[in-house]
């Protein structure tokens, strides 16, 4: 396999601990991680100016990049050299 492994990022203790296993597998394989998160398009029409992410401004956005933030992390902790 030469592509990269791929793994879905939320912040949960158990998306955690695939992360972990991903970045282990990734390691193994001597092939690159990508970390991914998906989010749920608003179905409203957002108003100009508003980022559709996040309509409500409830800082969507920041807490998806503390995920990635701490999945990236956690699997450095697991292969280093990534």
């Amino acid at each position: 396999m030469n592509g990269p492994v791929v793994v879905g990022v939320d912040g949960s203790p158990s998306g955690l601990a695939a992360v972990e296993a991903a970045a282990w597998e990734a390691d193994r394989r001597g092939v690159g991680l990508e970390l991914a998160h998906a989010l749920t398009w608003s179905e409203e029409l957002v108003p100009a100016g508003v980022a559709p992410w996040d309509p409500d401004g409830g800082g969507l956005r920041d807490r998806v990049n503390e995920a990635l933030a701490d999945a990236e992390w956690r699997a450095r902790k697991v292969a280093p050299d990534w």
